[in-house]
């Protein structure tokens, strides 16, 4: 097991950045090592083909009120001193403003195409889409459009709804809807009842009915025949009974179906909502991950196999399904998180405050109120020093985009300000790279 970090040392880091923040470069006098990195060579392509922080971009984006994730080449970025006022653009990797900042709204692109829009207020915002060199694929006409998914987006003028091509002509909805699938697994429906019943503040007491359908419409499993239901994960799904009348408790029992909607897992697992303490993580027990999901037995969790076997005992208090060959585990009393692989041994341990999912060989970790990202070795490749916001799903939760960028390339917030960093370290925050690598090397 790797020597767990002095977390000291990332807090004088941390010290150091909120001192720094509106300098130019650290002062001559503190002995912090030089960086790795010489200034011809930032913007350099990896060998891997993971991109490097531009001078250029780090001059850039100091001109931008919001930033965005790189995505098809583009990032989404705003000007203006009000958020009523922004106007839209996107800018590429060397910082370089190839689409005006022109759009009273935009998105971040998918699949070459972004949706942008114009008007002030936004009851009577419009909206069409255009391709990442900034040409109209469409008229601004919409008023709703979503992000293209599979080729396909769709769209609302007039009253009507439809799906367009990634050329903006109209598309068949049956061949659009069967393209935007990301499987033909069954998927769910619901129904909510009011049951006339109140709780002491009020509130109306209602009942959800889940059941699921198949690929073709037709359903697979009727509306409340389980107290609860999960979506399916690699060709199964996680269901269950309450153990009461009393669905709103969370507790019960839990088995799995397959896509044919058979048992094939018998109920035998205890049902969590599992939220741990005031909400405060997000497990998801009961979803297939590479093979393996985590379940629940006499309040501890372990995780079995599609054939219903124990592989990792029942030992955790909590545990992530596996990303990337790694599943992060808190141990019982102990308010640490350790990763485990797939025959459960530990591979490193830490005092994190939250984990997050590996993704492109690096995961989001929050400590103190402050977010950094360690590898699958557990080297802390970035110190715990950027403004938190991290969800298990790599997103932020005031924006809602992802933090990894592409290709390399991390979307952080520091101090309030948005910024970019890479896996090396190198950011566009002026003067916080020789930073980093002082903390990384005082923390080994």
């Amino acid at each position: 097991m790797k020597k767990s970090i002095n977390f000291a040392i990332l807090m004088l880091g941390i010290s150091f950045v909120a001192c720094n923040q509106g300098q130019q470069n650290p002062s001559e006098s503190e002995t912090l090592p030089d960086s790795s990195h010489k200034e011809n060579e930032r913007g350099a392509v990896a060998e891997e083909g993971e991109l490097r922080i531009t001078d250029s971009l780090t001059e850039a984006v100091q001109r931008y009120a919001r930033l965005g994730i790189f995505a098809d080449g583009r990032a989404l970025v705003a000007k203006g001193k009000e958020f009523n006022d922004y106007k839209y653009g996107y800018i590429d990797f060397n910082g370089n403003e190839v689409i005006s900042c022109q759009y009273d709204y935009a998105q971040t692109f998918h699949e070459g195409r972004a949706v942008v829009g114009m008007g002030q207020e936004l009851s009577k915002q419009k909206y069409g889409y255009i391709d990442t060199e900034g040409k109209p694929i469409t008229p601004i006409q919409y008023s709703s459009m979503n992000s293209f998914k599979n080729g396909y987006a769709l769209v609302r003028l007039n009253d009507h709804s439809f799906y367009i091509d990634r050329d903006g002509n109209e598309a068949d909805s049956l061949t659009a809807v069967r393209a935007q699938r990301d499987s033909d697994a069954p998927r769910q429906f619901s129904h909510e009842t009011h049951t006339g019943e109140y709780y002491p503040n009020g509130i109306e007491k209602t009942r959800y009915e889940v059941g699921f359908v198949d690929k073709d419409g037709k359903v697979l499993v009727p509306l409340g025949k389980y107290s609860y239901t999960l979506p399916f994960s690699e060709g199964l799904a996680a269901v269950g009974f309450a153990s009461n009348d009393d669905i709103e408790s969370g507790e019960g029992s839990l088995g799995f179906i397959n896509e044919k909607g058979e048992m094939v897992i018998e109920t035998r697992f205890d049902w969590h909502y599992a939220y741990g303490l005031d909400d405060y993580y997000d497990f998801r027990p009961g979803l297939f991950h590479e093979g393996l999901a985590p379940v629940f037995k006499d309040n501890k969790m372990g995780y079995i196999d599609k054939n219903g076997k124990t592989v990792i005992p029942f030992q955790f208090e909590y545990g992530y399904p596996f990303s990337e060959g790694l599943a992060a585990v808190m141990y019982a009393n102990m308010r640490k998180w350790g990763f485990i692989n797939h025959e459960g041994k530990e591979v490193f341990r830490y005092n994190f405050d939250k984990v997050g999912d590996f993704k492109h060989g690096i995961a989001p970790v929050e400590w103190n109120y402050k977010l950094g990202f360690i590898n699958k070795e557990g080297e802390i490749i970035i110190p715990c020093i950027f403004d938190p916001g991290l969800g298990v799903d790599w997103d932020y939760y005031w924006d809602g985009d992802e933090m990894y960028c592409e290709p390399g390339i991390l979307l952080v917030r520091l101090n309030g300000e948005y910024g970019y960093i890479d896996l090396e370290g190198n950011s566009t925050f002026k003067g916080l790279d020789k930073i980093i690598d002082w903390v990384k090397q005082s923390a080994k």
